[in-house]
């Protein structure tokens, strides 16, 4: 694969999933044919040509993927292993780097979207001239070192804020009534209460006064002030 690129003269981001070792290549290989023809005409059975895969969803795993990929590189001579080690290397100590209170941790995922903006932006670097003399640099070890540093790639190992999402509170399941506001109790004015003319409350009378007449009579404190509601004939008292 690496090879095709190297004579072609483009580079092409190969997925982790499909750097597979010898091993798991022999493990996944299928024996179903497909039925072809030959430049004569002639059919003939020849096996499927199906990628093998490996997995690479935890990070032990990812890590040995992109092992083998950097070891396919420097034997196709695009780049050395030390070079794009390098590189492997440095992003993952941003997925082991503990982040600030509020952020996630760097996700394999965008250690994986990093890494294919950085062969991207080496294709465009490199492109036509993959080939180079035994003693010259390799053109994808300069199109790292260059690019490596730039906000381009590094903006996909930004960690991202943490959302957290409120659980809402549970209502209780007897839940009590609002309690009703006490009515005022108001006094009944049948029976026993007293009359609207009544003199009202007795005032705190000072040293030598008196609040009855020479016949034992109250008197009528409401009446001096003009608040007594007495309306009965001449003559007679409110109280």
């Amino acid at each position: 694969m690496f090879v095709e690129m190297c004579e072609t003269g483009i580079l092409v981001y190969v997925k982790p999933e499909l750097c597979c070792s010898r091993a798991q290549e022999t493990q996944t290989m299928k024996r179903d044919g497909a039925i072809s023809t030959d430049a004569s005409g002639l059919l003939k059975i020849s096996p499927k040509a199906q990628d093998p895969r490996c997995e690479a969803s935890t990070e032990l795993k990812l890590r040995a993927a992109l092992q083998r990929h950097s070891l396919a590189m420097d034997l196709a001579g695009i780049a050395e292993f030390t070079v794009v080690e390098a590189w492997v290397q440095f992003l993952f100590t941003h997925v082991a780097r503990e982040q600030p209170h509020g952020f996630n941790k760097v996700t394999l995922q965008q250690l994986v979207e990093c890494d294919k903006q950085m062969f991207t932006l080496a294709a465009h670097r490199t492109m036509g001239c993959l080939q180079r003399g035994p003693a010259e640099p390799k053109p994808q070890d300069e199109a790292i070192q260059a690019k490596k540093t730039s906000h381009e790639v590094l903006q996909y190992l930004t960690p991202l804020p943490a959302f957290r999402t409120h659980e809402s509170t549970s209502a209780p399941s007897n839940p009590r009534p609002p309690k009703m506001p006490k009515k005022e109790e108001r006094p009944n004015s049948k029976g026993t209460g007293k009359a609207s003319g009544s003199p009202g409350p007795r005032p705190n009378l000072p040293e030598g006064c008196v609040a009855t007449d020479d016949d034992g009579k109250p008197l009528c404190f409401a009446f001096q002030s003009g608040k007594c509601k007495f309306k009965g004939p001449p003559g007679k008292r409110c109280a």
